[in-house]
């Protein structure tokens, strides 16, 4: 007789594939399942329907991974004693379940990383662009980037959105926004809460005929390509580092499942938060006049990473190495290389 195969562990997988965010946590799921012992995966999306497809299983999963902000799903009482990944907007108020692993947005880091890279480009005026709703997540980003600054002596302004009750809510919002950007002291460095708010500042900035980046740079939060490659010029965003902590988290759950080990309290919080700026044409050194080093430092910006040869960056540019090195200098005070370096190393 041939002994009984072993089953797999049903797992659920409970994620909002709308929002870049939960689609790359997603993605590093997925890849550690390709290259461990796989799971047998049950994917639920945002459909009222599918409720009825968790209520016929529950019982049946080894794990489940559900984001906390689908309310259809979020009654976590029918998943105890079940190894459980969730992923939540705000720090849990409690972490007792020694079987519950919470990824968490690290928006404290957010704006730090934020304020750091505008300070990097030189600029002296910044302001901060909340998300339109009052979510927690966006005020906690405002709050590290203007403390951050604040730390090294910069004042940052924010706007402040209409009531979220206004039944004229966008209208008003868009309206209003352009006239505070039109206040702010130029040129100025702007960070949105997310990269649909800083599509709202560009549009609003070019509704004022603001020039973007010459009067204000714009720096958008998620990288979400299609709202940043869509926009004219293109939105320069921070990149997360979801992939690498959706990998982690699925052999985190791995280990629960199948040792049946409980997690220390200090194990119960897993924290993602941003790996790089992808830079497009939204921000700029605001001293930057120019206009060849600005080119030279976006080319930069995007191959530096992979290795840069100056003699190809001068021929892109079609100048001599000479006449890119000297202009270089005198713009920023360093050399191309010089710069390349700092950047791989940021």
């Amino acid at each position: 007789m041939h002994p009984m195969k072993k089953r797999p562990p049903y797992v659920a997988l409970m994620l909002r594939t709308s929002a870049k965010t939960y689609r790359e946590i997603l993605n590093g799921i997925l890849r550690y399942n390709r290259c461990a012992e796989p799971w047998s995966l049950l994917m639920i999306q945002e459909r009222e329907a599918e409720d009825i497809r968790i209520r016929l299983s529950v019982g049946k999963f080894s794990g489940v991974i559900v984001d906390e902000t689908m309310k259809e799903f979020n009654d976590l009482r029918q998943f105890r004693g079940t190894p459980l990944i969730t992923i939540e907007s705000v720090r849990p108020r409690s972490l007792s379940n020694p079987r519950r692993l919470c990824l968490l947005c690290d928006n404290d880091k957010i704006g730090r990383f934020a304020a750091r890279h505008l300070l990097d480009l030189g600029h002296d005026n910044f302001a901060y662009v909340p998300a339109m709703l009052s979510q927690p997540w966006s005020i906690a980003r405002g709050k590290s980037f203007v403390a951050e600054l604040e730390s090294k002596g910069k004042f940052c302004a924010v706007f402040t959105p209409p009531p979220p009750d206004d039944p004229k809510l966008t209208a008003k919002d868009f309206f209003l926004l352009g006239q505070w950007l039109e206040t702010l002291p130029k040129p100025c460095a702007v960070f949105a809460a997310n990269d649909l708010r800083a599509r709202n500042v560009l549009d609003a900035a070019n509704q004022a005929d603001i020039s973007v980046p010459r009067e204000i740079s714009i720096l958008g939060c998620d990288d979400e390509e299609i709202v940043c490659s869509t926009a004219k010029p293109e939105i320069t965003s921070i990149r997360f580092n979801t992939e690498e902590i959706g990998f982690s988290a699925a052999r985190i759950l791995d280990r629960m499942i199948r040792s049946r080990k409980p997690l220390n309290v200090g194990e119960r919080i897993l924290t993602y938060g941003p790996a790089s700026v992808v830079p497009r044409k939204s921000t700029a050194h605001a001293s930057l006049s120019d206009p060849l080093v600005e080119k030279a430092l976006v080319y930069i910006q995007l191959n530096a990473v992979d290795g840069l040869d100056v003699s190809e960056l001068a021929a892109e540019l079609k100048v001599s190495r000479r006449t890119l090195e000297k202009r270089f200098r005198t713009a920023l005070g360093r050399s191309p290389y010089d710069e390349a370096i700092r950047y791989r190393l940021d």
